[in-house]
């Protein structure tokens, strides 16, 4: 088996569309894709991966609408904690929100790279995999 060329992470609630996600990238060669239904779980896997040196997802996919904690939540969490291991992902916002004040909230977290709104086709997902 190859070494996956990407390791990607899903957050998100919708089962539906995790399992949409996942096949999209199925078709991608060379991915590790892992899903989580909530930022609670979410944060403490990366945390508990990044404390004992196992691999980051180098790809971040953060909904916004979640139960427990909002994707919104997870990233001011990682701004107050200062989870190191977000040095190490590249994340994105992914939501079906159109709101205005959503898709420019991602300028007060220097480290997101962009948000995508829902639906998502695979040919933007290729796109996004192949940013440096």
């Amino acid at each position: 088996m190859k070494t996956p060329i990407h390791t990607i992470a899903l957050i998100d609630d919708n089962a539906i569309f995790r399992m949409l996600f996942g096949t999209m990238l199925s078709s991608i060669e060379n991915i590790d894709f892992v899903c989580y239904e909530n930022a609670l779980d979410a944060l403490d896997a990366l945390h508990a991966s990044h404390n004992s040196n196992a691999k980051i997802p180098d790809f971040l996919f953060v909904d916004i609408n979640m139960p427990y904690m909002s994707g919104w939540e997870m990233m001011d969490k990682v701004l107050e904690e200062e989870y190191t291991f977000i040095q190490e992902c590249k994340v994105f916002i992914i939501s079906s929100s159109h709101l205005d004040a959503d898709i420019q909230k991602i300028h007060q977290y220097e480290f997101i790279r962009d948000y995508i709104q829902k639906p998502v086709n695979k040919e933007k997902l290729t796109e996004i995999l192949a940013l440096p």
